[in-house]
């Protein structure tokens, strides 16, 4: 969120800040500017969680036609 100033921004803090939404406290605080040279933390990876398994298309996924693919004959 942006504010028209400081003092504003100050109020929203204090109001909000260790507040519970939905059951979870949250924090709030004014952003830090990034170091555009740091570091960055790397992604964290969700394969292996039970979320879906992504993109399995290609060749040979059962599409009816071409090589490979479809059911097998009879």
């Amino acid at each position: 969120m942006t504010f028209a100033n400081k003092d504003e921004a100050q109020l929203a803090i204090d109001a909000l800040n260790e507040t519970e939404i939905d059951g979870r406290t949250i924090r709030v605080n004014f952003a830090q500017p990034r170091d555009a040279n740091a570091p960055r933390p790397p992604r964290r990876s969700y394969r292996g969680r039970g979320r879906g398994r992504g993109f399995r298309g290609g060749r040979g996924r059962g599409d009816g036609g071409g090589e490979g693919g479809g059911a097998p004959e009879s």
